[in-house]
């Protein structure tokens, strides 16, 4: 029994499940800007759902390219059959699409994009380098649903500032560990020294509404200084491919802490900290890719 969990975690990237926490957070706190505090459960659960879905079918999409490249996944080495994941899969995946439909049309509706995105990178990502926008729109989509159940204004600015970075910070990530499994990335690594800019734009828009605290310049000052180091693991002459994008994906969560504090949700920027060292700390045991 233990061990068909440590499979699934596995398959699930469950290390990364505080990531998602954090974006549905920054949706929710920048649709009632400061006022909100308390979490709604049924969202969570509902992009929990259709992440963990579509981290095990990419496995399923990818059991073949695996059977030769990762002979270790899960999959490939029989801890688990590819019909097994699917039907696990599809059943989250509906699961998901049914929450959010029965927390209100709209979510439902973002809840259906988030799963055909999901579907189309995980079935197509190894055609084209491109559809690393697509998981780029999958992350997006995760803010958008916090956001669409509590948004009480027209004025989307703040929206569009964080799905926008978020979507570049995605895709950049993304880009570089399409080369994880060789280790290698060539003139890939030079884009790197655009993750540190990613949260200009939402810190901004941000700022100019609410201005700086003092746990914002913290926050800021943690999420550029993470990202130099996970720049440095990959531009350093022994390049680290999955230390880099292992730090790039826990980092998620101070990009998110920065926003909350901006936001002045102090309390949930210290929540999405708390998701940070626990993301990290997570990695040492079970993989985030």
């Amino acid at each position: 029994m233990m061990k068909k969990l440590a499979t699934y975690a596995q398959l699930m990237r469950l290390s990364n499940a505080p990531t998602v926490v954090t974006n549905v957070l920054v949706g929710y706190a920048i649709a009632h800007r400061a006022c909100w505090t308390s979490p709604e459960y049924t969202t969570l659960a509902l992009v929990l759902l259709i992440y963990f879905a579509g981290m095990m079918l990419n496995d399923v999409f990818d059991a073949k390219y695996d059977s030769v490249h990762k002979p270790d996944r899960p999959i490939p080495a029989g801890r688990v059959s590819r019909t097994e994941v699917l039907l696990v899969s599809v059943v989250a995946l509906a699961a998901g699409i049914t929450l959010g439909f029965l927390t209100s049309a709209t979510v439902g509706f973002f809840a259906l994009a988030l799963c055909g995105c999901v579907l189309a990178y995980d079935a197509l990502h190894k055609l084209s380098p491109a559809f690393v926008v697509v998981m780029g729109a999958c992350r997006a989509l995760v803010y958008t649903i916090g956001f669409a159940e509590f948004s009480t204004d027209d004025d989307n600015s703040r929206l569009w500032a964080v799905i926008t970075s978020i979507l570049v910070y995605i895709a950049l990530l993304t880009f570089v560990a399409r080369r994880e499994d060789d280790g290698t990335v060539g003139w890939r690594a030079k884009l790197c020294v655009l993750m540190p800019l990613t949260i200009v734009a939402p810190a901004w828009v941000l700022a100019r509404e609410q201005g700086f605290s003092g746990l914002a310049y913290v926050t800021l000052s943690l999420f550029v200084i993470w990202m130099t180091r996970s720049c440095w693991l990959l531009l350093r002459k022994s390049p680290d491919v999955r230390g880099a994008v292992m730090g790039w994906l826990s980092g998620i969560c101070l990009f998110d802490a920065a926003l909350l504090a901006l936001n002045q949700n102090d309390t949930l920027s210290f929540v999405a900290l708390g998701c940070f060292a626990l993301t990290a700390l997570a990695h040492r045991f079970v993989p985030g890719t």
